[in-house]
C-alpha cells in the first residue's frame, strides 16, 4: 500500500490516461517512459494525486475550488504523444481546476 507522505514511490507499471484532451485525439495513455519507474507516483499527504518527475501531473488539495493543480512538467516521466505541447495537451493550460478525476489501483 501507498502511504500518505514519504516522497517518490518507484512502480513501473504506472500510466496516466485521457478520455478526453484539447487535442481531440481521442482516449491517450501516456505511459511511464523507460527507466523513470522511480518517479511514477509521488506521495504527500498534503497533496492530492501526483505522478512523475518535478511533478508530471500534480493535483492540489481541494483541487475542484482553485487553480493550483498543474500540469506544467508532464512528458518529464511520461510519454506525451509525439506533436503536442505537453504542458496544455491535457487541460488546456497549465494550471487548472479540476472537474472530475478518478485514480485507480491495482493491488495485484
Amino acid at each position: 500500500m501507498i502511504s500518505g507522505s514519504g516522497g517518490y514511490k518507484h512502480c513501473t507499471e504506472s500510466f496516466l490516461f485521457s478520455f478526453r484532451n484539447l487535442s481531440d485525439m481521442g482516449p491517450t495513455k501516456l505511459p511511464l517512459k523507460v527507466n523513470k519507474g522511480k518517479y511514477g507516483i509521488y506521495c504527500n499527504s498534503g497533496y492530492g494525486p501526483t505522478f512523475g518527475e518535478g511533478y508530471d501531473l500534480y493535483i492540489s488539495s481541494e483541487a475542484n475550488v482553485n487553480s493550483d493543480s498543474n500540469c506544467r512538467s508532464l512528458s518529464s516521466a511520461y510519454e506525451c504523444p509525439p506533436h503536442v505541447t505537453p504542458s496544455i495537451f491535457l487541460t488546456g493550460s497549465e494550471n487548472f481546476v479540476v472537474n472530475e478525476l478518478e485514480v485507480f489501483v491495482y493491488l495485484g
